[in-house]
């Protein structure tokens, strides 16, 4: 019911308080996303429209939102990819789209920190999911594809030392040469 009104990749996670949170694309050129939360998973919230990249001028859409909670900062990290016009000018083309994952930090889903790019591997990237794994922060990512060529991009993954970067790609994709989602 909110932004584009389009319901597409929702993200639910459990926080560390027991409610469940929901995140989701609304439309194709939004420059927000969807959020609504439950405490069964049945019985959910009135939605509600996040702008997080509306006062970035050149935003063309909000995609494949996801939330972490990080522990570490007492807080959530909400991760989606943008591609913003002027923004990563030598990694633009006509053959895909510029998309870089940006994040914002919040404590109650009402008040969040301004939009960042979280990393930027030198492609246009889609669907990062955050993990911490023995005090380290993983990002699994995919390259963008070159639909038109039939040349399809790679699921990656970077790390760092703390859930907000930076992070290092690591060289070796987890899966390419084939059509994967992240």
């Amino acid at each position: 019911t909110v932004g584009g009104k389009l319901f597409r990749d929702p993200h639910i996670m459990r926080g560390p308080d027991g409610v469940f949170r929901m995140v989701w694309t609304t439309g194709w050129k939004d420059k927000g996303i969807g959020y609504a939360t439950s405490g069964d998973l049945l019985n959910w919230s009135q939605q509600r429209f996040l702008p997080l990249m509306e006062k970035i001028p050149g935003t063309a859409n909000a995609w494949a939102p996801e939330t972490f909670y990080d522990e570490a900062t007492k807080q959530y990290v909400i991760t989606w990819s943008s591609d913003v016009e002027g923004r990563f000018a030598a990694t633009r083309s006509a053959e895909r789209m510029n998309n870089r994952a940006w994040y914002v930090t919040t404590k109650d889903f009402t008040t969040f920190s301004a939009p960042k790019v979280l990393f930027d591997p030198g492609f246009d990237n889609i669907d990062t999911t955050l993990v911490e794994q023995a005090g380290r922060y993983i990002a699994v990512f995919k390259e963008g594809d070159r639909q038109a060529q039939k040349k399809w991009g790679a699921i990656r993954w970077a790390v760092a030392d703390k859930a907000t970067g930076p992070y290092r790609v690591m060289p070796t994709p987890i899966v390419s040469g084939q059509r994967a989602e992240g």
